[in-house]
């Protein structure tokens, strides 16, 4: 158990792994370094459970973060605690993510989706007063990003008109 006012740091001035083999309970700082010109960053390995409901996450940058994301922690029994208490110095543009199916917490950069239309624009041109022919729109998105912001919702924003729709999307973060 790290007490309050305690820190956990698995690298002290370089990156390092840190490997605890019952379980962890974090209720001070947690400290991680990266490294992006290695594209690294401090790891604090667990073998059981994790408990960071009360932790302070403190990220400091040794070079700026450029990788896709860093491993910060993996714990192999179960997670306590949906996210930080709170969380200092995580990179701008980075989030970060609670990987509860790998059983890992990672800070994770926010890319754009990347959005294709399919093969369009889609022209329908039907009769007021007839019946419309049945057509389908394909749009499709990837995105790289993990957790919760790897979603992305599609809605309808405004019905047709003069034919004319809108389509708005959104990511799940």
């Amino acid at each position: 158990t790290i007490d309050a006012g305690g820190n956990l740091a698995p690298g002290n001035s370089g990156i390092s792994n840190l490997t605890f083999s019952n379980g962890v309970v974090i209720n001070g700082n947690f400290q991680v370094e990266v490294d992006g010109g290695a594209n690294d960053a401090d790891t604090a390995v667990i073998s059981g459970n994790l408990d960071i409901s009360n932790a302070t996450l403190n990220v400091s940058e040794l070079v700026a973060a450029d990788d896709d994301s860093y491993l910060i922690a993996s714990y192999t029994g179960t997670l306590t605690g949906a996210v930080f208490a709170s969380e200092n110095g995580v990179p701008s543009g980075y989030d970060v993510v609670i990987d509860t199916a790998n059983k890992q917490i990672l800070l994770d950069r926010q890319d754009a989706p990347i959005i294709t239309q399919g093969a369009g624009p889609v022209l329908v041109t039907m009769d007021e007063d007839g019946t419309p022919t049945a057509f389908s729109v394909s749009i499709d998105a990837t995105d790289a990003d993990l957790g919760e912001t790897a979603t992305l919702n599609w809605t309808v924003s405004t019905a047709a008109g003069n034919g004319t729709a809108g389509l708005t999307t959104s990511t799940g973060g």
